[in-house]
């Protein structure tokens, strides 16, 4: 008998859980079903999550059939889950098959994929596990089935460079970290300093800073100016330097001195790659995010 599990808007639900694939540092206890959703729309990888009793657990797959063992599971899975690359719009724009391509059976990236070898598509449809590319787009689907999800291939300003859903480009320009942070709001939509949450995109940013400068400093989002020691991103999303995800150079974050104008408070990118915590007065180059064209 189905047990009920409490509902998240953009996910469904099933008992059990699907093993394996869970996203390092992602996971945390003592929260709510809604509060671990919120948790994994930050990572593009995240298309489902286990909660289990109080923890949460987002998943970078999925599983057809659930393991169904201890009855406190329940497996969130993603209705639309993100795709890198792509623009997720909620409905459909109607014609423009490419009839070659369409195909039922494959997850959204592997759609992806098969829009991406074929130079005509800008676009797919993914409906109930149908897929459907597309050789053109429009401006408004139609959303009159929720279950309908429109990918549209993302673009970036010139100079810019997309991953996921977002546009990085780094910045040879000395600032503070207050006034790059400016800098990067003025971008366009959705701008901030660039968030170094996981290892892939960690790792995106130190070859965007080694393209640019291998001996500088680089500012990237991420601070503790409202409080000490409290880690906080761009996007006012919590660092646990203990638990998530990190890069922080032996013995960092340290903090500088006692006094407010001398204490570490911002993080940059040193020379190697690795993190540091810096007086946000400095001069630093900086790395910048915004939202792709189109999202």
């Amino acid at each position: 008998m189905e047990r009920p599990h409490t509902p998240v808007a953009g996910f469904t639900v099933r008992d059990g859980d699907c093993p394996g694939n869970d996203i390092q540092g992602l996971s945390m206890f003592y929260t709510t079903p809604s509060q671990c959703a919120a948790r994994c729309r930050i990572r593009s990888e995240c298309v489902a999550f286990l909660f289990s009793n109080g923890a949460c657990y987002p998943k970078s797959a999925t599983c057809g059939q659930p393991n169904t063992d201890n009855i406190r599971n329940a497996f969130y899975d993603s209705v639309h889950p993100p795709v890198a690359g792509y623009m997720l719009r909620v409905g459909v724009c109607f014609g423009n098959d490419i009839q070659s391509l369409v195909k039922r059976g494959l997850t959204p990236s592997q759609c992806a994929d098969k829009c991406n070898s074929n130079s005509q598509c800008v676009a797919f449809l993914f409906s109930n596990g149908l897929c459907s590319p597309k050789s053109a787009t429009c401006g408004q689907p139609n959303t009159d089935n929720p279950m309908d999800a429109f990918y549209d291939k993302g673009n970036c300003p010139s100079g810019w460079q997309l991953k996921g859903t977002r546009c990085y480009k780094a910045f040879t320009i000395s600032k503070t970290w207050d006034d790059a942070s400016d800098y990067c709001q003025d971008q366009g939509p959705g701008g901030m300093l660039a968030m170094a949450k996981d290892g892939g995109t960690n790792s995106f940013l130190i070859s965007l800073k080694n393209a640019k400068s291998r001996s500088e400093g680089f500012w990237f989002g991420l601070n503790d100016l409202k409080k000490e020691g409290q880690w906080m991103w761009s996007d006012d999303t919590r660092h646990w330097p203990r638990l998530d995800f990190n890069n922080w150079a032996p013995n960092e974050p340290n903090d500088g001195g006692t006094q407010w104008n001398t204490r570490e408070m911002c993080a940059e990118f040193l020379k190697t790659g690795k993190w540091n915590d810096v007086r946000c007065y400095m001069g630093r180059y900086f790395i910048c995010e915004r939202y792709a064209e189109g999202e």
